[in-house]
């Protein structure tokens, strides 16, 4: 750290759950007026707060690596002592969502630094499908730039691919095709708010929904928690590909029970 020129970066790492020593670096953090942070990764293990920590670390750091007890927590704990291996199996009960559809394992984008042109994939490199009938659940957690997120099929690659989206920011539910890395609407519609849930700040926040797609030739089909919402025909993307997951920007999401099927099958 240094005198917070533009040149000067913080750095934290090996918090191991450590809430109130990560609190008081961050707090000398700015005091000393530095805004970029970079995390090296071990946030969680040990210590008693480990979804704080990673709270903290969303919200203040820039980017974060991934270091063996945070893999840990995901994966298997390879080659720990019995005290690691046992707080990386308790972290993992902390961290895990129980409100998910699927049971308390979710995947999950939980960086909230991201530009707003910024579009985040994660796919699945052994699947080829061209007729789709492709679901997954989805919560947005925060983002300030864009929420929510949704799935995506036909994927080429990172610049040609359709995608399906709930946007619990603008309480929308839109289609895309995304075709040489521009994105244009086929379709939208307004997503409406339960009347128990008027009065809410973020009142399609921190809520599962599901989306469905369904499309077959060029013919496509979206619903949102079981309504069809969205029709479009478009023959933009006429081959297989693989399919996937797709946020924006800040958007912090977490995603469940991902399924697909050809619809003949």
């Amino acid at each position: 750290m240094g005198d917070g020129s533009d040149s000067v970066f913080a750095v934290v790492s090996d918090i191991h759950g450590n809430l109130e020593a990560l609190e008081a670096a961050l707090a000398d953090i700015e005091r000393r007026s530095i805004k970029e942070i970079y995390c090296l990764g071990d946030i969680v293990g040990y210590g008693a707060s480990p979804k704080e920590c990673l709270d903290a670390v969303i919200e203040r750091c820039k980017l974060s690596l991934c270091g063996n007890h945070d893999q840990a927590v995901f994966y298997e704990p390879t080659n720990f002592n019995v005290g690691a291996e046992r707080a990386a199996y308790w972290t993992r009960q902390v961290l895990e969502d129980e409100s998910a559809p699927a049971g308390p394992k979710v995947l999950g984008q939980v960086s909230a630094e991201g530009p707003k042109p910024l579009f985040c994939l994660c796919f699945a490199e052994e699947t080829n499908y061209a007729d789709v009938d492709l679901s997954v659940a989805l919560k947005g957690v925060k983002g300030k730039i864009d929420q929510g997120g949704g799935p995506v099929w036909r994927l080429q690659d990172e610049n040609n691919y359709y995608v399906a989206r709930m946007n619990p920011l603008e309480s929308n539910f839109r289609l895309y095709k995304v075709i040489d890395g521009k994105r244009s609407q086929l379709a939208s519609a307004d997503v409406d708010v339960p009347d128990e849930d008027l009065d809410a700040d973020d009142p399609l926040l921190n809520k599962w929904h599901t989306i469905r797609v369904v499309h077959g030739g060029d013919q496509i089909q979206c619903y949102l928690n079981g309504e069809l919402r969205l029709e479009s025909q478009d023959s933009s993307i006429p081959n297989a590909g693989k399919i996937g997951l797709w946020v924006k920007a800040d958007a912090v999401t977490s995603f469940d029970k991902l399924s697909v099927t050809a619809p003949s099958e």
